[in-house]
């Protein structure tokens, strides 16, 4: 009996490889491909890189009534006038979320002049996969490279759709920053306004924060972007982050279809979706410290509370935008921080405050 099974194991392994083998996208003319900005790790038994590649696969649907029929029905949940001067920002900011995702699609990508065949689309149109990368590649623990890496198209194609994924080494100092109302003006308080700023207005930068995080990423920080938005902003928030000058760093965002849900139900808290999400970014540098930094609109405080109590020894640091103006004797303050020394967390107006404090957060390497 364990002949034929053995066997019967072996030729589903290789049925296996065989249907992940290596070579062109299974992409079709009408459908993209969007890459998010990840990062990688090193892994000394493997002596190689891990890299996390996480891409969205999906046709565009740019003319369909079902699309301009979406839009005008988010025209009315948003209270805008069918000819309104906003109409741009909606149609650039709104397309993402009306599109035709791909599920089952297998994409391959070419790193360093290898190719990599990935894990297949789920149903929402994402594919997330961990390679592992032998290239002889050095990093320092101030010097953390963008390593760029490209799909491999069907023949005839030449479109080129590109990502980047941070080789970020051992040791040194990460800093994982929330977006609205901690570095873009969002009002999370008000929800209405809040889906207005989303959409119909300019993105605007809380002053002096790209400056802030530009004087960290000289001294050597890395940036993870942790938000409760949704993907289909990422390409806004993605031109947000260049057009202000704020440093390149990884995206995570919340999975969303608008199927699913509403937008203002999406609103809800996403205290659950941070706490894993940075726990497990922690957990994939057990050696680097890092610096967290939110506002007080929504549940960083008690997110970064909850983070520190699980990982004293690397949170570095918490600082807090006080956009609710609470005093830091406030009781959520109190419960969020009770277990934290109470000069490793701050509340702050403007980022003036916090400016200087990095040279005696960063510990001795």
């Amino acid at each position: 009996m364990k002949g034929p099974s053995a066997l019967s194991h072996l030729c589903a392994l290789l049925m296996l490889c065989a249907s992940q083998a290596i070579g062109a996208s299974a992409l079709k003319s009408d459908e993209e491909i969007i890459y998010f900005p990840t990062n990688a790790t090193w892994s000394e038994q493997d002596k190689g890189w891990r890299l996390a590649v996480h891409g969205w696969v999906f046709e565009a649907e740019r003319d369909s009534l079902w699309r301009n029929g979406t839009l005008a029905l988010l025209k009315q949940q948003l209270e805008l006038p069918p000819h309104s001067n906003h109409s741009q920002h909606l149609q650039q900011r709104g397309w993402p979320f009306i599109v035709d995702n791909e599920r089952n699609k297998r994409i391959s990508v070419r790193i360093a002049e290898r190719e990599y065949p990935l894990l297949p689309s789920q149903a929402n149109g994402h594919f997330y996969d961990d390679l592992m990368v032998d290239e002889n590649l050095t990093v320092s623990a101030n010097n953390s490279p963008w390593l760029g890496f490209e799909t491999v198209m069907p023949e005839g194609d030449a479109r080129r759709f590109r990502g980047r994924v941070q080789l970020i080494s051992e040791q040194g100092l990460s800093v994982i920053s929330d977006i609205d109302d901690t570095i873009k003006l969002s009002n999370v308080l008000d929800k209405e306004e809040l889906l207005q700023n989303t959409f119909l207005h300019d993105f605007q930068s809380i002053p002096g924060m790209a400056e802030l995080y530009q004087g960290w990423s000289k001294r050597g920080a890395v940036f993870h972007y942790v938000t409760g938005s949704p993907w289909q902003l990422y390409p806004s928030l993605s031109e947000f982050i260049v057009n202000y000058d704020f440093p390149r760093g990884s995206f995570n965002m919340r999975n969303f279809r608008i199927k699913d849900a509403s937008l203002f139900d999406f609103l809800g808290s996403s205290y659950d979706y941070k706490i894993t999400t940075i726990d497990k970014l922690i957990q994939r540098y057990p050696q680097r410290h890092f610096i967290l930094v939110g506002d007080s609109g929504e549940k960083d405080p008690e997110v970064y509370g909850e983070i520190a109590r699980r990982h004293p020894k690397q949170i570095a640091a918490i600082y807090i935008h006080n956009v609710t103006r609470e005093s830091a004797t406030a009781q959520r303050y109190q419960s969020s921080f009770n277990e934290y020394p109470d000069k490793k967390w701050k509340l702050f107006n403007h980022s003036k405050e916090i400016e200087q404090e990095l040279s005696e957060l960063i510990p001795s390497q």
